[in-house]
């Protein structure tokens, strides 16, 4: 059986649940700029204090822009990550939900987490194709 928990606390029991929000969109929003950036490190390691050392033989490689070059792929992985990281959201939310919550106050106990759920979905989406 579920424990009963106080609508007032369960916010901060389902905060773990947007986590896996905000990976999917700090990796949906910045995956082309660390694949490139982190090129650029490699490359710049070796030379830290550009003296013209090439303390690691990285110096030479060229940033490859391959996945900027093709942003159907881009937009595909971006989409995918955000999907991704509200479905596990939601199922994070929903498995604490089952053991915090009596039974009748399931759907409401969800209610609220849901909505916003589905409106950081929808918003993020509409962001990321209206770019």
């Amino acid at each position: 059986p579920a424990a009963s928990v106080p609508r007032r606390e369960l916010p901060g029991q389902l905060v773990h649940s947007l986590v896996p929000i905000v990976v999917g969109y700090v990796f949906a929003h910045y995956l082309s700029y660390l694949l490139e950036q982190g090129q650029l490190l490699l490359a710049q390691l070796s030379d830290p204090l550009s003296v013209g050392a090439d303390l690691f033989g990285t110096r030479d490689l060229q940033v490859s822009y391959w996945l900027s070059r093709r942003p159907t792929l881009l937009a595909s992985l971006k989409v995918l990550a955000i999907v991704l990281g509200h479905i596990l959201g939601a199922v994070a939310a929903h498995d604490r939900v089952l053991r915090l919550v009596p039974s009748r106050h399931r759907f409401s106990g969800q209610l609220a987490m849901i909505v916003v759920m589905v409106a950081y979905t929808a918003t993020g989406l509409w962001l990321l194709f209206s770019a």
